[in-house]
């Protein structure tokens, strides 16, 4: 799956999810820029990430940049979040850290061999 020359202005979180017992295989974002706001009144206002990849491998993010936008959320914690991820290329991946928030702009759980992150 291929994800390229996106430019998205949103509320709330964006998530590619694998599952535990069939991961996603070479997600590839290129060129992708998101901008995550608040929607007060929205459902989803407990979310705390803006994006989240869960169960993948063989990832390759290239030129992306998360960044936020008012109306901000006080839930927002972390902008970039990886959970149970192997080998990830990230490759020019900008992360702002979220308003408000002294949680780390990009945050690891179980993942192998992640290169690019600096």
């Amino acid at each position: 799956m291929i994800i390229q020359n996106v430019i998205a202005h949103g509320a709330g979180a964006s998530v590619i999810n694998g599952h535990p017992d069939s991961w996603l295989e070479g997600v590839c974002l290129d060129n992708v820029k998101l901008f995550i706001s608040s929607d007060p009144a929205g459902p989803y206002e407990h979310t705390a990430t803006a994006l989240t990849v869960r169960q993948a491998q063989r990832l390759r993010m290239s030129n992306v940049e998360i960044d936020w936008e008012k109306p901000f959320a006080a839930t927002w914690t972390t902008g970039f979040s990886l959970y149970r991820v192997k080998d990830a290329i990230l490759d020019h991946v900008e992360v702002h850290p979220a308003p408000g928030s002294t949680s780390p702009a990009i945050s690891l759980t179980s993942v192998e061999n992640v290169r690019g992150l600096k």
